[in-house]
């Protein structure tokens, strides 16, 4: 386990698993003790996890990349991604 974050209410666990260089989010319900969601998070590096009230998990990643000398000096896009237990998840840029 890299992280553990307890929900507002107490009533939820998110943590992340990491399988080699792969990790994946994990969502507990810590009443029935079952799993109510998660997410393949990937080799990005997980940084926090905030709950965004009871039913969204805001997760923080960053990951290292070599830019090639001729690539582009234009800004590029970087997404936050939310989600929910049930497993929707949202992006913004």
């Amino acid at each position: 386990l890299e992280m553990l974050e307890l929900s507002p209410s107490g009533q939820r666990l998110a943590f992340i698993t990491v399988t080699g260089e792969a990790r994946t989010l994990v969502l507990l319900d810590l009443t029935t003790r079952e799993q109510v969601g998660g997410a393949d998070v990937g080799v990005a590096k997980v940084r926090d996890l905030d709950w965004l009230g009871e039913d969204q998990i805001l997760v923080t990643t960053s990951k290292t990349e070599n830019i090639p000398a001729s690539a582009s000096r234009a800004p590029r896009c970087l997404a936050a991604r939310s989600m929910t237990p049930a497993g929707t998840v949202s992006s913004r840029c």
